[in-house]
């Protein structure tokens, strides 16, 4: 099942920033190949903001979680990968939700939960070697745009916590 989030604490809202790529990933570092897009990254879009929030990163944890989801609506890309072992995809689902679409390897992805959500040049944007390009196209605000209603839409078209409670609760009421 997927774990809910107080979905009133931030809404959806139109990007107003257009180059600012974020991670909310813990020690991004530990992530050898995701680090070395990171780092490629901030040396191929010099005139993008770069920030890493998260325990071990650079700008550290963020809490309260109010203060998380203001900075990631700041956000014009997120930007994560955790290889094959990523269950769920918190940050995702989190900034699919506020319409920012991600920076990611969709194998990470695949087959999990996280999975519905993303569509190559719609929500996502793929870790390869055509990123850098994509990033300044998909950038412009009128490209973008386009990104975040996307966002807004597949994640409203995709996830429904209330009707997935009603199939957990049918499920424990079974087990009695």
């Amino acid at each position: 099942y997927r774990q809910e989030w107080d979905m009133s604490l931030f809404q959806p809202q139109p990007p107003t920033n257009f180059k600012n790529i974020w991670s909310f990933q813990n020690d991004i570092e530990q992530f050898e190949d995701t680090w070395a897009f990171w780092t490629d990254l901030k040396h191929k879009l010099r005139d993008h903001n770069f920030r890493s929030y998260g325990v071990g990163n650079e700008q550290g944890k963020i809490y309260p979680k109010r203060e998380y989801y203001q900075k990631m609506s700041y956000s014009t890309f997120g930007f994560q990968s955790k290889g094959p072992w990523e269950g769920y995809g918190f940050g995702i689902h989190n900034s699919i939700w506020l319409g920012r679409p991600m920076i990611i390897k969709f194998s990470d992805y695949a087959g999990k939960m996280a999975e519905p959500l993303l569509i190559k040049d719609e929500t996502y944007l793929e870790m390869d070697d055509e990123l850098p390009d994509k990033i300044r196209y998909y950038s412009k605000p009128e490209q973008l745009t386009k990104m975040y209603q996307r966002c807004t839409r597949v994640f409203n078209d995709t996830i429904n916590f209330d009707k997935e409670f009603i199939g957990i609760k049918k499920f424990f009421e079974n087990l009695l």
